[in-house]
């Protein structure tokens, strides 16, 4: 008899805190927004930069919710520590250009980096970056539909240039980590552009965007 009485009980108690759990959303606006902001769509955040360096992902931003790019430059995206299990998903609003300088993961887990556009190009600083790096201390990152580029226009560039102004494209280490694609990423996305060089040191011209679907891989040999 107590068995039959605790099973309903647990059941319900189970489907109370699995329908009582909402994902948020939250916007960052470079042109409107202001780091003093609560990240509304009312009271946007200013720049995603100044969202991680502020702290919010793990405090405001929990597992599960998303936070909206609308266009202008975000500056760079380093994230080091938290774990988020289901992952926080980062994302350009649709039609949209969300620019960053760079994006980086270190030490957390659990992240979706979505249509965004990443090149040394938009910031100030001088110098070649890895343009999105996933290390080996980071697991559980997807970066999709988006596109990376060390300049929007190599065609006069020569050899110096080439080898001195290339950015590094993408670095991928960490485990369960993904680049989804239309296909081998090997065979079709090798050559990240306009000057940008894989992390496994392909090159090639033309600017490379890639998009969600069923095929995926963790890394090119």
């Amino acid at each position: 008899m107590k068995h039959r009485i605790v099973a309903p009980m647990l059941g319900a108690l189970v489907s109370t805190f699995a329908t009582g759990v909402h994902a948020a959303d939250f916007y960052v606006d470079p042109a409107t927004g202001s780091s003093a902001n609560d990240g509304s769509q009312q009271k946007p955040w200013k720049t995603l930069e100044e969202v991680v360096s502020a702290g919010h992902f793990g405090k405001a931003v929990k597992a599960g919710d998303t936070v909206h790019l609308l266009g202008g430059y975000h500056g760079e995206m380093l994230v080091s520590g938290g774990s988020y299990s289901p992952p926080i998903t980062v994302a350009a609003v649709a039609g949209q250009t969300a620019k960053l300088r760079r994006a980086r993961f270190g030490n957390t887990s659990g992240w979706i980096l979505r249509g965004v556009s990443v090149s040394p190009s938009y910031g100030t600083a001088t110098g070649t970056v890895t343009m999105v790096e996933v290390q080996t201390s980071a697991s559980k990152v997807t970066v999709e539909d988006s596109e990376l580029f060390s300049v929007a226009d190599s065609s006069a560039w020569g050899v110096p240039e080439w080898l001195n102004g290339a950015s590094n494209g993408i670095s991928l280490r960490g485990a369960k980590s993904v680049l989804p694609c239309g296909g081998s990423w090997c065979a079709r996305c090798r050559g990240i552009t306009n000057g940008a060089r894989a992390g496994w040191g392909s090159r090639g011209r033309g600017r490379v965007r890639w998009r969600s679907c069923s095929a995926s891989i963790r890394r090119c040999g």
